[in-house]
């Protein structure tokens, strides 16, 4: 926030939205290729599911066991904890999952006719008299 406070005015003006309103189209087009991007990507719904869980356990855990005068410290180390956390989940549980799922809807497309379907028959098969 300190860095912040010096350019307040310019983080209120309009001219801040209308250089992020131009920038992010192309901010999305370079980032597509960088791979460390993808992977923080893959990383932030995991690390939004385990957070709560592993920053309340942790700070109980630390509280009882363990005598910390540097709460920085454990925050960054619980903090670390949460994205292991996050890369085991996606590592041992998302891509497996995703691989299966893949295979079954592969599996799917393999059984299906190759030939087109007529959506209408040449001839009806019954003929109603009026």
């Amino acid at each position: 926030m300190l860095f912040v406070i010096p350019y307040w005015g310019f983080w209120e003006s309009h001219r801040f939205y209308l250089l992020v309103a131009l920038a992010l189209p192309s901010l999305f087009v370079v980032s597509r290729r960088f791979a460390f991007d993808r992977w923080l990507g893959e990383l932030s719904y995991p690390i939004y599911l385990v957070h709560f869980g592993a920053l309340v356990i942790g700070r109980a855990l630390a509280a009882r066991w363990l005598d910390i005068d540097n709460h920085d410290a454990l925050s960054f180390a619980l903090i670390a904890i949460c994205v292991l956390i996050a890369m085991a989940y996606v590592r041992w549980i998302d891509t497996p999952f995703d691989k299966w799922r893949q295979q079954r809807v592969v599996g799917k497309l393999r059984d299906l006719p190759t030939e087109p379907i007529p959506a209408f028959a040449a001839e009806p098969t019954v003929r109603y008299r009026p």
